[in-house]
């Protein structure tokens, strides 16, 4: 005898419900793993080294990306489906040529994402909302300073780990959770990928508590739901977040080790700056045209 999937006779509404419900409890769940790694192995007393901590917080970055977003992903595929993968689209195969266009796109794409990133940082709030620039500028801070460990490490075994720790991870965890979760669910409730698009670009920016970075990742997830439908595969979202995310750890691994700052030096050289802005911008929006029109991505 054949049975339906849990959600089929359910409303949109209980589906969400449903949905965060599995994501709150898979948040308490894996925070509180954390907790108890950290107080168990970490956290005795002064005697806490700086290798230790660092180890802590790879523990930490793990257990995030899979508890936090992907195992909430797979249960919600699951109940819909009765699959593990198919609500995301995950089995669907990109061609080689589409993923080699999203990768390329990564850099070309990454002089606007600076120039937008340091207008965003530069915003400040009103007077009276100083505490709650305080607050977000403080958790800014630690987040940097938590990723500078992380990468000033001179070994390149080093780096490669931290590519898959914040490259690899992130991109296909995030990417099941909001592009394979989200992103097809609301659009099913609404009846529009555009409006779908947009709400879960805003959510997965805001989930990241980080005010400053808030536009160019805004604008990242508007372009990682594009790719979702333009692709119809989850895979090339992915590719396209683990690009950017990779693109990053090396450039702040550049910055700590050699002293290469590749932003400050476009930044600063206006002749350079100009030119090197606009020909983004060209490549960026011929890229996204193609995209969309299916010249490179079959239909």
């Amino acid at each position: 005898m054949e049975t339906s999937p849990f959600f089929s006779s359910k409303p949109f509404f209980i589906r969400f419900l449903y949905l965060l419900l599995i994501w709150l409890g898979a948040f308490f769940v894996f925070a509180a793993l954390a907790q108890l790694i950290s107080e168990t192995f970490f956290r005795q007393g002064d005697s806490t080294t700086l290798q230790a901590e660092i180890n802590l917080m790879r523990i930490i970055q793990s257990i995030t990306s899979i508890g936090v977003w992907f195992i909430p992903a797979l249960i919600f595929s699951f109940l819909s489906t009765e699959s593990l993968w198919k609500y995301s689209e995950i089995t669907n195969s990109p061609k080689c040529r589409q993923i080699l266009i999203v990768f390329l796109l990564a850099f070309f794409i990454l002089p606007l994402v600076l120039c937008l990133a340091a207008w965003n940082e530069s915003l400040t709030f009103p007077a009276s909302w100083r505490g709650i620039e305080n607050w977000f500028r403080s958790y800014y801070e630690e987040s940097e300073r938590i990723l500078n460990l992380l990468i000033d490490n001179p070994k390149i075994s080093v780096l490669l780990f931290n590519v898959l720790l914040l490259g690899v991870l992130p991109a296909v965890c995030e990417e099941f959770f909001f592009r394979g979760t989200i992103l097809p669910f609301l659009t099913q409730w609404t009846k529009n990928k555009h409006i779908s698009i947009i709400i879960t670009a805003f959510i997965f920016s805001a989930v990241h508590l980080d005010i400053y970075g808030f536009l160019p990742r805004f604008l990242l997830g508007v372009y990682l739901g594009y790719l979702f439908f333009w692709g119809k595969s989850l895979w090339l979202p992915i590719v396209a977040h683990f690009s950017h995310n990779t693109i990053s750890v090396v450039l702040q691994y550049l910055v700590l080790r050699n002293g290469i700052d590749v932003e400050t030096a476009i930044f600063q050289n206006q002749q350079l700056f100009i030119p090197i802005l606009i020909l983004s911008l060209i490549i960026t929006m011929t890229g996204i045209i193609w995209l969309k029109k299916g010249k490179i991505l079959s239909k």
